[in-house]
């Protein structure tokens, strides 16, 4: 009763109106002199900024909730609407009111409409940054719902902007009317002079200057060409452009040894060692890595860059200014979705992760759009992850610092009293590349008490040496001032720029006291930026997992339980270990823990035996045949791993031709009536326009031809399919049919089977081709309508059924024929794929072990080798096709040579590290350090096509050198030519290196090896999270027996069972603690903190 009195109060008071607050601006025409600011169907319009933000106070609703709409009326149109708006809230058109609204027809008789723009918040004031426009009305007809449409021709079109109030659905200000627009009349055809000699004298210059641009362009795409022709000359194929301005270079990253999304998973590698963490026995690793659902990233509201109102933005991911990832490119729009996924481990020290938005020029350098910098803290600080949006900063120059220095502070005097502040400078690494020569300028600033001393300059190298020292006479002890080291890139022409500084408190030194070490360069302190909350936002999925791995040791009690837990139900016993992981195991958390489980009983050889236990687990607690497998039970989850573990391969080699055939097609694919576009077909002077029965009928002879070359694909597949999935299939197969064995469900098995292979494996693949590797980049819309069409298609042979597909979606009825065939095929290929022997099965577990520990990556690179023994000459890269395999990089002229031209033995890699983008003119260039039999060492430079191919194949080599004993400390980023090195300008050959290697950045891959010590980690990480849950219900498990004595000794085992297991538990977390413990004792006495 409450309610309804309520609702009718509310309902008397809006009949009510406030009174409508009119301001003084004037909707107009975009001042700037742009092409078509107005044409014969389309107008452009500043946008209202700042029209309504000064209201704030005297209005029902905020600037944040309020909503700017504009009003479009021609004729009548104005004065109806200055009437209805006082009489009732205005009508929002559901169709497209473009094409209709001006007809004087149903509905849209009043000759006006209303669309929405945004709100106060989206229109600020203040100057900003380019062109703030919108197009009202189009140049082309559109058929899709709401869309802009064309204005009617030689109109005249009156607009104003009104502030509606969300909740009362009312206008509560308005501006006033613009001034008529006159929308142009097109000409006919018959009216242009085509005569050269009845041309005015105004249009012969202008085409004179036409032909004069023409051929200036022609010089300039002639010269283009000549500058790729002498790139050819080393092999390569396509112009380089650097995707960044050379004062926001990237850097290559400082640390010894990841970034999802956002959009963006798991940042780290297969197989991380390190021996970067000293600790007392039990010796471990620290392996922290990022969690970033990459398909939630996205970004809005970006600013325009490009003359079309609109920009081509990606997004660069960078750990500690190290770019690692480049998504693709999204052309023509303001708000961009990458939906990318990566996973990638990070070095135990790095600080930082930052995604920097840029829009992509083909002809000038690209621009930067903003940035996102999230600190490791910040992860830190949540372990649940992040997910949202976040604003873009502006780029400032002063921030965007990298790399470290060499210092030497002390303190000397006579006695206790201090007399003289001495500052050695060593030398710096890695520093930022502030000149268009790919390096910097730099020289060193120390300043203290108001005193200031500078070193001198050491010319286009990132990798300066200065070995100079200053000192500062100290009058009193030393006090709060800090002693201030900057590091600055000199310029002849203009400023000089800020590269970086560390400030230290030298309070804490006592005479005669000194420290010595290397110092991470800081940023100065940030600005507020005038373009804050004006560059977008960026919608980013992050979760930071820092892991301390043990020795193996340590886990072979745990994981032995897991494996007695799996076999119990070989021996007749019921596997209490897995209930309770199955029932304890949250939703959120049940994808990981399923992928770990998989891959560690993949490497102990029990992958068969532990799917086996689910499904039964699974089966037991189903009653409806119907809903088996569809839930994201345990079961389902580890399933659909396996698949993605063990099957990838067979996955490529499956669908690779028919993806591929659509992406090169690109044909234009529709059934839905709905979203058929129609267009011209026929040759030139004979165009006549498609009915939507001829485009329906077109494309479903293309999706019968790919749904059959696909099926056929499928079917060859059961000769080559892994022995691995035969058998799992096989024993999901023989499993429900045990469960299921009455006729009326002779289809549930064959059901079970399909669930996975093509609801969850063929079918996501075929819609998302990059997140399975199939592609290197998304579909565009017209391919993606095309995949996800055959996506569809498949799925409803997977089902079984073809009935229920066309009841939902007629449509999908031309199929039908193409389906009960793909039905009957597909369910003889499930009975040749589970009709394998046992005896097939022999050696199996122990193949596939060593199968997923097999890492191979092959392509086509450029080479370059140099002799140790020979200076480096300008010899040119050349192009082979190099495989890595579990012992060997080798390398050939072609992909299919019979015998490899050279190789190099995995064990004898010494380094595997980046190279100046000066060294070779390419920012993706990598070497591969090595020893020969006599002991010199050779160096193989590989240049890659772009930084994720580079990223890929440094990540694949280090991870397959990851237990290589005798590598590299440092290295030379550099080349060695003519008579010193290019990086630091060293003269000694056999120089050491003057930039540490690193070995901790790295992607994860479908190909990776296992690491049993890693999955193991991450599994007792979650079990000791539900610890207490898992002894819950256990407790609750065991309750009903105890009837007789022989029951009550089978419970008494299996309590001891469980009471080991929860003895292993607390001693990991012991160890886990004796670690922590030995780290905090090392860092305590750590070298002088630096301060910002």
């Amino acid at each position: 009763m409450a309610f309804v009195c309520i609702s009718v109060i509310c309902a008397a008071l809006s009949c009510v109106r406030a009174k409508i607050l009119t301001v003084g601006s004037v909707p107009q025409i975009l001042p700037n002199e742009v092409v078509a600011r107005v044409t014969s169907s389309s107008f452009v319009l500043s946008q209202p900024l700042c029209f309504f933000n000064t209201l704030q106070g005297s209005l029902p609703c905020t600037v944040n909730t309020c909503e700017i709409w504009s009003v479009i009326a021609t004729g009548p149109g104005v004065h109806n609407y200055d009437r209805d708006k006082v009489i009732e809230a205005p009508k929002i058109l559901s169709a497209s009111p473009y094409p209709d609204a001006f007809l004087g027809l149903g509905q849209t008789h009043k000759r006006y409409y209303i669309t929405k723009l945004g709100v106060p918040r989206d229109f600020p004031c203040g100057d900003l940054p380019g062109i703030r426009y919108f197009r009202v009305g189009a140049d082309g007809n559109c058929s899709s719902t709401n869309c802009n449409g064309i204005l009617p021709a030689g109109s005249t079109v009156r607009v104003k902007y009104i502030l509606i109030d969300p909740v009362t659905k009312e206008v509560v200000s308005e501006t006033k009317w613009s001034f008529p627009i006159i929308l142009i009349s097109p000409k006919a055809s018959s009216s242009i002079v085509e005569s050269a000699w009845k041309r005015s004298g105004s249009m012969v210059v202008i085409t004179v200057l036409l032909s004069c641009s023409m051929a200036v362009l022609v010089v300039l795409l002639a010269a283009l060409l000549l500058l790729d022709c002498s790139e050819s000359v080393r092999g390569k194929q396509e112009i380089s452009v650097s995707p960044v301005p050379e004062s926001f270079r990237i850097r290559r990253g400082s640390m010894t040894g990841t970034y999802t999304q956002t959009s963006g998973h798991v940042l780290r590698p297969g197989s991380f060692k390190s021996t970067s963490v000293s600790a007392p026995t039990p010796r471990a690793m620290t392996q922290p890595f990022l969690t970033a659902t990459e398909r939630e990233r996205s970004a809005k509201n970006l600013p325009v860059k490009d003359i079309t109102g609109s920009s081509d933005p990606y997004c660069i991911v960078r750990i500690d200014n190290e770019a690692i990832i480049r998504t693709a490119t999204i052309w023509k729009t303001l708000s961009p979705f990458w939906g990318e996924e990566y996973n990638v481990h990070l070095p135990p020290s790095f600080h930082t992760v930052s995604f920097t938005i840029l829009d992509e020029d083909s002809l000038s350098r690209d621009d930067v759009i903003g940035k996102v910098s999230i600190s490791k803290e910040c992860l830190s600080a949540k372990p649940q992850g992040m997910d949202g949006w976040v604003n873009l900063t502006e780029v400032d120059p002063d921030e965007e610092v990298q790399g470290e220095i060499h210092l030497q502070i002390a303190l000397q005097g006579d006695g206790n009293i201090p007399k003289t502040l001495r500052c050695h400078v060593f030398e710096a690494r890695d520093l930022a590349k502030k000149d268009r020569n790919g390096a910097s300028d730099p020289f060193v600033r120390v300043r203290y008490n108001g005193k200031t001393h500078e070193s001198a300059v050491v010319k286009k190298s990132c990798y300066p040496r200065w070995n100079e020292s200053f000192e500062f006479e100290l009058d009193e002890p030393p006090g709060d001032t800090p002693l201030t080291v900057e590091v600055w890139d000199w310029d002849l022409v203009s400023k000089n720029d800020f590269l970086g500084k560390v400030l230290f408190n030298i309070n804490g030194l006592h005479s005669e006291q000194q420290e010595e070490g290397w110092f991470r360069l800081g940023p100065e302190k940030p600005k507020h930026s005038q373009y804050e909350g004006t560059l977008g936002s960026l919608r980013l999925q992050l979760r930071l997992r820092d892991e301390t791995v043990l020795p193996s040791s340590h886990y072979q009690p745990l994981v032995e339980l897991l494996c007695q837990s799996v076999g119990a139900q070989l021996n007749g016993n019921w596997p209490d270990l897995m209930m309770l992981i199955d029932e304890t195991t949250t939703a959120e958390s049940r994808q990981e823990v399923a992928t770990n489980l998989v891959k560690l009983f993949l490497g102990q050889g029990l992958a068969k035996e532990f799917l086996d236990v689910l499904f039964k687990l699974e089966l037991d607690k189903t009653s409806e045949p119907n809903t088996l497998f569809r839930s994201n039970s345990l079961a389902s989850k580890s399933m659909e791993s396996f698949l993605k573990v063990a099957g990838m391969q067979y996955l490529h080699r499956v669908l690779t031709p028919i993806i591929s055939r659509i992406f090169e097609e690109k044909k234009y694919v529709e059934l839905d009536p709905s979203k058929v576009e129609l267009k011209e077909a026929g040759c030139a002077g004979l165009h006549r326009m498609q009915t939507e029965a001829d485009v329906i009928q077109q494309s479903s002879a293309h999706l019968q031809s790919y749904l059959s070359e696909l099926l056929h694909a499928i079917a060859q597949s059961a000769t080559y399919c892994p022995v691995a999935l035969c058998q799992a299939f096989r024993q999901l197969y023989l499993r429900v049919q045990e469960r299921f064995p009455d006729k009326e469900y002779r289809k549930v098995k064959f059901i079970a089977v399909t669930s996975f292979l093509c609801l969850r494996f063929i079918s996501p693949a075929i819609m998302s081709p990059k997140l399975f590797h199939l592609r290197e980049k998304h579909a565009d819309a017209r391919t993606s309508r095309t995949l996800l069409l055959l996506a569809k298609a498949v799925q409803t042979i997977g089902n079984l059924d073809t009935l229920a597909c066309c009841s939902k979606e007629p449509w999908m009825v031309p199929l039908q024929p193409a389906i009960q065939q793909g039905i009957a095929q597909l369910k003889d290929f499930i009975t040749r794929l589970v009709s394998c022997e046992e005896e097939e099965g022999l050696g199996l577990q122990t193949r596939m072990s060593l199968q997923c520990g097999t890492m191979e990556k092959e392509g086509f690179l450029f080479l370059h080798r140099t002799k140790d023994k020979c200076m480096l000459m300008t010899s040119p890269f050349k192009k082979y096709y190099v495989t890595l395999s579990k012992d060997t990089l080798s390398y050939s002229r072609t992909q299919h040579s019979k015998q490899k031209s050279s190789f190099i033995w995995l064990p004898r890699i010494r380094a595997v590290e980046k190279v100046e983008e000066k060294s070779f003119g390419s920012a993706n260039v990598m070497q591969i350090i090595s020893s020969e039999d006599s002991g010199h060492m050779e160096t193989l430079y590989l240049d890659c096509k772009s930084v994720n191919e580079l990223n890929q194949w440094l990540s694949a080599l280090r991870k397959a050198c990851s237990h290589n004993t005798e590598t590299m400390n440092s290295y030379h980023p550099g080349v060695y030519k003519g008579d010193k090195w290019s990086c630091c300008h060293q003269k000694d050959k056999t120089d050491t290196g003057c930039d540490k290697t690193r070995h901790g950045v790295t992607l994860q891959e479908w190909y990776d090896p296992l690491d049993p010590d890693l999955e193991s980690q991450l599994i007792y990480r979650h079990l000791l999270g539900v610890r207490q849950a898992m002894r819950d219900k256990y407790l609750d498990m065991i309750k009903p027996e105890g009837g007789n004595g022989r029951e009550s000794t089978a419970g008494q085992e299996k309590l001891e069972g469980v009471t080991r297991f929860f003895k292993v538990l607390d001693d990991l977390q012991d160890a886990h603690s004796v670690v922590e413990e030995a780290e905090r004792s090392r860092n305590k006495n750590f070298l002088l903190e630096l301060q910002t």
